[in-house]
């Protein structure tokens, strides 16, 4: 959350390493940050965009988030601003995996 972070960008990443059809797949991003990026480059562009996907507005509201495979950063922001403004609302976080075997 920017109220917890300021001017600074967190990145929350998971290597994507795949086979399909017998050809080695990669994530586009996640490969270039995780060995692609050039040593000692210290920073790359992100652009932060306005979005409808918020914590509820009440603070006192039970939050229960569910990231199925898709990734926790979002969550992680909603946490933060609950935790920097003291919401006193309850928090739940289940996350997984994709596939079964790696969860």
């Amino acid at each position: 959350a920017q109220s917890k972070v300021g001017s600074e960008v967190h990145l929350s990443v998971a290597v994507v390493e795949y086979s399909t059809g017998g050809q080695d797949r990669y994530g586009v991003c996640t490969n270039y940050l995780c060995t692609r990026m050039p040593a000692g480059e210290e920073s790359i562009p992100i652009y932060v965009q306005e979005s409808d996907f918020k914590p509820p507005a009440d603070p006192s509201v039970p939050m229960i988030m569910i990231g199925p495979g898709t990734g926790i950063a979002p969550f992680r922001a909603f946490l933060q601003e609950r935790e920097v403004t003291g919401a006193p609302g309850p928090n739940w976080l289940f996350f997984g995996e994709w596939n079964r075997a790696t969860d």
